[in-house]
């Protein structure tokens, strides 16, 4: 492994994924929600992007300016094809992290994001991450951190190494990562099936294993489990970390984790509301749930609000429904009992796929006899099942639109040819939308100008059979003949057409 890698695993790409949680537009409602004023951002950081997804996104999908760095040319490469594309104030830099931070032409930034880094790197970087933060992020601006939490990980310490040894140490390096990994864990595999005395202790080894083994994705594999560097740490040690750069926590950024009552039993919840210091009641709802992966806020520096102030900013904040209409829940106990019934009367609110902002939708869900208790809780709890998403004013809509549309351009061109990631962007929520394979070829059959449901099916049929890609009928049989496959496509096509054509209409996204 060559020295300027650091011990990181640079001869297999990184996914092509993209990271919600990246979004800062996604930073306003959970501040207002923990009593904060929202951090007013301009300039944006993402170290370590990998293939540059989500800082492209988020880039293209705003009024901010992007900056980032990640030490891999390759994963660089790509990225800076994707922010030629979209022509976004994107400036990327293939640099290791001690020579990125030390640039004297960086801005000041109001927000940093380290997504699938911390957990990977050596504590020497680390500190140069720390310092960096403490120098270039502005007061008020905010730190995105994720990373592999103890104790949920503390009984793969010993096996992970055992794999990383005998990855290393007798596994050929002429072989393709599939091979070597596949050895590596065969090997511990074996292990377990002696019964080993730490097995026998940690009976929870045997089905991470198991999940592992269960991924093929070897990218995603070789870079997770098999760099040199691999430290999940307690949320009180992240907090010594980042004390030097005088953050404070605020919340996940993961809106499902902030609703961590629900997994929770009356006494837990009962115990926890005890402890008042915010480091000792996180590190120990970790235990409580046995998290094995935090995404959270940090700031440096916030202004509390007043009730009233944190209510009238509230108000302003806009949702856009992000499910098409066949995909959202039936008001039944017993399909959604998670669901209050303020939920469906929101949703019935958002089913025209329009963004609305909050307090222009407070009328009619008072009238409903909802409280405004019972409204937060159901915008939550909506976010948190990612039926709906924050969205940008008209006026940041209009900005993004362009570079969005050059953007989707490129990944729909693409599309025909490879299969790399599924995601489009919407200018309207700043951030990608899913889309299967088989949905961005009718999008793309359509930027195309192909109008019926049938002509967007021809069209897909052979991207797929260059792809080695064949449908399945109702009974899993393989559909081998090009007519049958078209045929089947087009009864896709036309359900596209019916229920999410109008979702990606709505989003901007086409």
């Amino acid at each position: 492994m060559s020295d300027w890698s650091a011990g990181y695993v640079t001869d297999i790409g990184y996914n092509y994924g993209y990271y919600a949680e990246l979004n800062p537009l996604r930073l306003n409602l959970p501040f207002l929600q923990a009593g904060l004023a929202p951090a007013s951002i301009g300039n944006a950081c993402e170290l370590g992007f990998g293939q540059g997804v989500s800082l492209n996104f988020h880039a293209a999908g705003s009024a901010l300016s992007w900056w980032g760095s990640d030490f891999n040319p390759s994963q660089v490469l790509y990225a800076r094809t994707l922010a030629a594309a979209s022509g976004a104030p994107a400036h990327l830099f293939d640099l290791p992290f001690a020579e990125f931070c030390q640039r004297q032409d960086l801005p000041d930034f109001d927000f940093i994001a380290l997504h699938g880094v911390w957990t990977w790197i050596s504590e020497a970087n680390r500190q140069v991450i720390v310092d960096f933060i403490d120098r270039k992020l502005n007061s008020g601006g905010v730190l995105y951190v994720s990373y592999y939490t103890l104790p949920s990980w503390v009984a793969m310490l010993p096996l992970r190494d055992l794999l990383l040894l005998y990855e290393q140490r007798l596994t050929p390096r002429s072989a393709s990562w599939a091979q070597r990994i596949e050895e590596s864990l065969g090997f511990a595999e074996q292990l377990l099936a002696c019964q080993p005395a730490f097995a026998q202790a940690n009976p929870q080894v045997a089905s991470k294993l198991q999940t592992i083994r269960q991924n093929k994705n070897y990218a995603y594999l070789s870079h997770e489990y098999f760099n040199r560097d691999w430290q999940p740490i307690t949320f009180s040690r992240m907090a010594e970390w980042l004390s030097p750069a005088r953050l404070n926590y605020v919340c996940s950024a993961h809106p499902a984790d902030n609703l961590y009552q629900e997994r929770l039993s009356a006494a837990q919840v009962s115990f926890l509301a005890q402890i008042s210091d915010p480091i000792v009641r996180e590190t120990t709802l970790d235990l409580l749930v046995n998290r094995q992966y935090r995404r959270d806020y940090w700031v440096k520096g916030s202004r509390a609000l007043s009730s009233a102030e944190a209510l009238h900013l509230w108000q302003q904040q806009s949702l856009v429904l992000t499910v098409s209409a066949d995909k959202l829940p039936q008001p039944t106990a017993q399909s959604n009992p998670s669901l209050p019934a303020a939920c469906f009367v929101l949703l019935r609110l958002l089913a025209d796929l329009q963004v609305h902002s909050i307090g222009s939708l407070l009328p009619t869900l008072r009238a409903a006899g909802l409280t405004l208790e019972q409204i937060q809780e159901a915008i939550h709890k909506l976010l948190a099942n990612n039926f709906v998403q924050a969205a940008h004013s008209s006026e940041n809509i209009a900005h993004a639109r362009a570079m969005a549309d050059r953007l989707n351009g490129l990944l729909l061109d693409w599309v025909q040819y490879s299969d790399t990631f599924g995601f489009l962007l919407s200018p309207v929520t700043g951030g990608g939308i899913a889309l299967s394979k088989i949905e961005r070829l009718f999008l793309s059959a359509i930027v195309q100008g192909h109008q019926e449901p049938r002509e967007w099916a021809r069209f897909a049929d052979p991207c797929l059979n260059a792809l080695g890609q064949r449908l399945v009928d109702a009974q899993g049989n393989t559909l081998l003949s090009s007519a049958q496959q078209v045929a089947q496509l087009t009864l896709l096509a036309e359900e596209f057409r019916l229920h999410k054509l109008p979702l990606c209409q709505a989003l901007q996204i086409v």
